[in-house]
């Protein structure tokens, strides 16, 4: 936009039978013809500074898009991570509820044979064996969960062949360095690495910049035009 424009056009007509000769203006009845042939350019050497204040805010537009690719990429790391996490939950959810079940079994032979020595009559089993009916169901609903929650990372990874999730070993971090974080310190962390602030920033200048393009409307524009 910063450059001269150039356009140029050319005609040529052909007449026959009475007409005005286009040279000397006099009646003519034979044929004539003419051609014509333009060139021009126009090159705006001040317009208020909307094109170099447009330049500015376009580069700024592009700098704030990064800036959201890198947002949305963090937040797809989130959301595998988060799937991820929900399936070690479920797991372990699982395993919790398959030993719950070995204690309520171990309880419920401990009692029938207490019965069956007649230390105890017969309808302390019946609580235990809903107990037993219980504990299967919670089993299964466990196992769907475990499931669903595979099912849900396979979505986010477009990955449908079975797999297995490996359990990381790690160590649990020392939460009194956080403890000490004051409010302030961990917003202007947020302010220098989150993508989406740092977008966010982006946009009030480019607001502003908008502004500055706009005002330049007010001033009148200066061009150098040939032909």
């Amino acid at each position: 936009n910063r450059l001269p424009n150039a356009n140029a056009n050319w005609s040529h007509g052909l007449n026959y039978g009475r007409s005005i000769d286009p040279f000397t203006n006099s009646f003519n009845t034979e044929a004539t013809q003419a051609s014509q042939i333009a060139v021009s350019s126009r090159v705006v050497l001040y317009n208020g500074r909307q094109l170099h204040n447009t330049i500015e805010q376009r580069k700024l537009e592009l700098e704030a898009a990064n800036w959201d690719l890198k947002d949305l990429e963090n937040n797809l790391q989130l959301n595998i991570l988060s799937a991820y996490m929900q399936i070690l939950l479920a797991e372990e959810q699982q395993l919790v509820l398959e030993q719950q079940a070995k204690v309520t079994q171990t309880q419920y032979e401990q009692t029938q044979r207490f019965v069956n020595a007649g230390a105890l009559p017969a309808g302390n089993l019946l609580d235990i064996e809903a107990q037993i009916a219980n504990d299967r169901l919670n089993m299964v609903n466990a196992a769907n969960a475990v499931n669903s929650a595979y099912l849900a990372l396979s979505q986010i990874l477009n990955y449908y062949e079975p797999f297995k999730i490996s359990k990381p070993t790690v160590n649990v971090p020392n939460v009194e360095a956080l403890n000490q974080l004051t409010a302030r310190q961990v917003f202007d962390a947020a302010l220098a690495t989150q993508p989406q602030l740092q977008s966010a920033a982006l946009r009030t200048r480019i607001a502003e910049q908008s502004l500055k393009v706009a005002e330049g409307a007010q001033y009148p524009t200066v061009a150098l035009s040939a032909n």
